[in-house]
């Protein structure tokens, strides 16, 4: 493989749809009041997708820096939105939920991040959607390898 430019290398082109789903994402919170950033929403989601989860499980599964994790819990735990729960025999493990009030941004903010991820995809067909999706997991595990 040779070089390209930029503007055609594969990586860039995907930071730039990750970047620009990430700015009308953070401009369309605005319209509630910004209850949460896009990092502190991906945590929610990834609450909600499985209440009880530890907080360890979130930092492997989103991608982040346990630190980082651990900072934005504590500003959705001083928000109201996430409880954690001691896991029995290991003071140091958390269980986390979602509190009511997580729940009802979480349900409040979901038809918008839904719409916004749709946006994107719009004028892809149901095989271009699969086949992109083929595609990303198998770069991933390729990388995974390297």
């Amino acid at each position: 493989m040779q070089d390209e430019a930029l503007d055609e290398v594969y990586y860039f082109l995907m930071e730039r749809v990750i970047r620009k789903a990430r700015e009308i994402t953070k401009q369309q919170f605005a319209a509630y009041g910004n209850p949460v950033t896009v990092d502190q929403w991906i945590l929610l989601k990834k609450i909600a997708e499985r209440e009880g989860v530890s907080q360890k499980e979130v930092s492997d599964k989103t991608f982040k820096e346990p630190a980082a994790v651990t900072r934005t819990l504590d500003i959705l735990d001083k928000k109201g939105f996430v409880s954690r729960q001691n896991a029995q025999g290991d003071r140091r493990k958390y269980h986390l939920y979602l509190t009511e009030a997580g729940r009802a941004v979480y349900n409040q903010l979901l038809p918008t991040v839904i719409a916004i991820r749709q946006a994107g995809i719009d004028d892809l067909s149901g095989d271009e959607r699969a086949s992109l999706k083929t595609v990303l997991k198998k770069m991933y595990s390729n990388l995974e390898t390297y």
